[in-house]
């Protein structure tokens, strides 16, 4: 325990990674409060799955044990190709053991009120738009759009993939499409394989669906259409990136002649619950820090969902940044020993889940044939990204501290 105790960190945005982040310094002793832009809570996302990884750092928080009251525990992975070919399948049961803990697959509201719950005692500010801040070597002022200025100590720009911190920090460009998705929940668990994870390419397309509770399943369909071509681009001049509507049909033309279980599953979807929101990333970049300001989540590695890891490395970040404070007694030093652990890490899985959007998306023949030899092999890459974090959090967290 250091000095960085008498603190006070200021976390811009209150989703997964504001409140892990908060959960996390709150548990080492560190004064630390939420700033967040909207009004109140509002359910944002369909579902995801908190993964091995993910999971790890909810338990080192004290509330993994509340996930599989929310959610489908994960038994396998499965990637097959849109004929119903199996590339490859992988029980969960080895890495269950290794690393303590169950991948969950849960809505995403459903987390988001797990640790507001938990972080009952942290405190939160609604109606606080941040406009600018200031830093220098003692402190750092944020102000916001309600006129009111808060002092602290370090800033943390927790405020997702358009952030206004970055936009500060680094003066970027805005996110980059890379894509377009649609997917929602419907009923469909009696015919899918129980707890898979499933994942199918096709040409030009590919499809993601996995159980959640209570008989419901969530589908993600990604790939090439007309009505893409023609809404694409006036979707990335709005920067809506979620909630706008598609019909059943032409996603049945796109998918339905597919084998099963996909082909059943998209007779099961009810087009009042069919989703279409476009997937934008953020390019690489130098800095996650400058000063006594870090980025923290998709404001620094907004990634696909192709892997499923955006939440699940977030909350990485989360448990790393806190280490970092409380271990290193000057905050600037600490913050930079956060962005040197983490960054590789998570630029190499943001890489990892563009290379397999690009290939499960691919409407050349020859590249699809390759990336289907390709991929009875390439899983052991992923698993080899979770393995990384084997002996989270101590091992993990007692490396490169200085």
């Amino acid at each position: 325990m250091t000095g960085i105790n008498e603190t006070r960190v200021i976390i811009i945005g209150g989703g997964i990674g504001g409140l892990t982040t908060a959960l996390a310094l709150k548990q080492k002793g560190i004064e630390v409060e939420i700033y967040e832009k909207a009004k109140k809570f509002h359910p944002i996302g369909i579902a995801l799955g908190v993964l091995h990884n993910g999971a790890s750092v909810l338990k080192k928080l004290g509330i993994q044990h509340k996930l599989a009251e929310q959610g489908e525990v994960f038994k396998s992975f499965k990637v097959t190709t849109s004929d119903g070919k199996s590339l490859y399948e992988m029980p969960l049961d080895k890495l269950d053991k290794m690393f303590g803990v169950e991948s969950v697959a849960l809505l995403r509201s459903d987390l988001h009120d797990l640790l507001l719950s938990a972080a009952s005692d942290v405190p939160i500010h609604y109606d606080y738009k941040l406009e600018s801040y200031q830093a220098n070597e003692h402190e750092v002022v944020a102000r916001f759009a309600n006129g009111k200025e808060v002092h602290g100590s370090v800033l943390v720009g927790a405020d997702g993939i358009r952030s206004v911190v970055r936009q500060i920090m680094l003066g970027d460009k805005p996110p980059r499409s890379v894509g377009t998705w649609w997917g929602g929940i419907t009923e469909a668990n009696d015919i899918l394989d129980k707890g898979c994870f499933s994942m199918v390419m096709g040409k030009g397309a590919m499809a993601n669906y996995f159980p959640l509770a209570d008989g419901k399943t969530l589908y993600a369909f990604s790939g090439e259409t007309d009505e893409i071509a023609r809404d694409f681009a006036a979707s990335v001049v709005r920067e809506v990136d979620q909630g706008r509507r598609i019909s059943k049909a032409e996603l049945t033309t796109s998918f339905g002649g597919w084998a099963e279980p996909v082909s059943a599953l998209v007779d099961r979807i009810d087009e009042d619950s069919l989703i279409r929101w476009d997937v934008f990333d953020r390019p690489t970049t130098k800095h996650w820090v400058v000063g006594r300001v870090a980025l923290l989540g998709d404001s620094a590695h907004a990634m696909v969902p192709t892997l499923g890891q955006g939440a699940n490395q977030t909350m990485e970040d989360a448990i790393f940044l806190a280490d970092s404070l409380n271990r290193i007694n000057d905050p600037v030093r600490a913050l930079k020993n956060y962005e040197r652990r983490r960054k590789f890490r998570a630029q190499f899985i943001v890489s990892c889940a563009n290379g397999l959007t690009k290939l499960g998306t691919s409407q050349n023949r020859v590249v699809c044939a390759m990336r289907d030899l390709f991929m009875r092999f390439a899983p052991n890459l992923v698993l080899k990204s979770f393995i990384w974090f084997k002996g989270f959090p101590e091992k993990s967290l007692t490396k490169n501290i200085i």
